[in-house]
């Protein structure tokens, strides 16, 4: 069985435009009645608020000026990681999940011309293992991610 799901975030020119990401999964062995409940199958490599493991869950809860992008990153990268091999993605350029054409018409708006992409130093396989050995576990594959600039 897929499932596929969306979401959207976004502040506007004061961080970025406003994004919709998508991932889909693949479950095995899962009985057609009804869709799998991926919090409990992935439990507790995952939370939705971020207090344990990664934090899967909505942008706005998650990030504050406090916390900063630092635990939507790391989750981002986690994830990037498993759809795409076990390689160090704590350098990645999360700016090349976006589409070439996103990326080109965000590089005409004045807002964007001086902002840098973010990288994370912070070391992430211990996300990365868990999550990867969560997926494996429960029979979940990552197929795809990435994000459209609106």
């Amino acid at each position: 069985m897929l499932v596929i799901g969306i979401d959207e975030a976004g502040y506007g020119p004061l961080i970025g435009p406003l994004c919709h990401g998508y991932a889909a999964f693949r479950v095995e062995q899962h009985g057609l009645s009804e869709a799998p409940d991926l919090w409990k199958l992935l439990h507790p490599a995952v939370s939705r608020d971020g207090k344990f493991g990664v934090a899967i869950g909505d942008s706005k809860a998650l990030y504050s000026t406090e916390k900063g992008f630092s635990i939507l990153e790391s989750s981002v990268r986690a994830c990037i990681a498993c759809a795409h091999g076990s390689a160090d993605h704590s350098h990645f350029d999360l700016n090349t999940l976006l589409p070439l054409g996103d990326l080109e018409n965000l590089a005409r708006d004045p807002w964007f011309q001086n902002s840098n992409p973010r990288r994370s130093v912070q070391a992430l396989h211990d996300k990365r293992d868990a999550l990867s050995s969560a997926l494996a576990q429960a029979g979940v594959s990552l197929l795809a991610l990435g994000a459209r600039a609106m």
